[in-house]
């Protein structure tokens, strides 16, 4: 995986967001971890519409299972959360739709 680079202003601003800031740098890939763990990265061969088309997928199928996640577990606090991430993504959605809107 690529590694992801951080700019300083990110870098405070996670820190000041979690307790741990590690949980976020393992998320974007910033922490020394095993490669396997990760995806292989999308090819740079292939276009930019269509790595994003698939970047848009991936986004949708994490919707997805964030609905299944909430019906099976059937809790107000679990469903709250699932919430609260899901905004980020369609959020996340809606940009990549705003700013490439070939990809619809």
């Amino acid at each position: 995986m690529s590694a992801y680079t951080l700019s300083d202003e990110l870098r405070t601003a996670i820190e000041s967001l979690f307790s741990d800031p590690a949980m976020a740098y393992s998320s974007l890939g910033v922490e020394d971890e095993p490669a396997d763990i990760y995806e292989p990265d999308v090819s740079t061969e292939t276009g930019i519409v269509d790595r994003l088309a698939k970047l848009r997928g991936k986004l949708e199928s994490y919707l997805v299972q964030m609905a299944a996640e909430s019906a099976e577990l059937g809790c107000d606090e679990t469903t709250d959360t699932l919430r609260m991430q899901a905004i980020g993504i369609l959020i996340a959605l809606r940009e990549i739709q705003r700013h490439v809107p070939e990809i619809a």
